[in-house]
């Protein structure tokens, strides 16, 4: 929990020497939006359905042949 805090309140300081026009309320939802964009891509990146799929097809095929007579 303190690394993410840690994490939030450094992205949000970099957003309050980017842009001086917002307020704390802005920048707390852009670090947010960030970081959970980078987590959606994170865990589309890990997927292993498809290999895992691709697995179960080919154990499949293998039952298929090896029980043909």
């Amino acid at each position: 929990m303190r690394k993410a805090a840690r994490l939030i309140n450094e992205k949000v300081l970099q957003y309050k020497q980017r842009y001086h026009d917002k307020d704390v309320q802005d920048f707390l939802a852009m670090a947010s939006l960030q970081y959970v964009i980078k987590m959606l891509e994170l865990e589309n990146k890990h997927d292993h359905s498809p290999i895992v799929d691709a697995v179960k097809d080919l154990n499949d095929k293998i039952d298929a042949i090896l029980t043909e007579e």
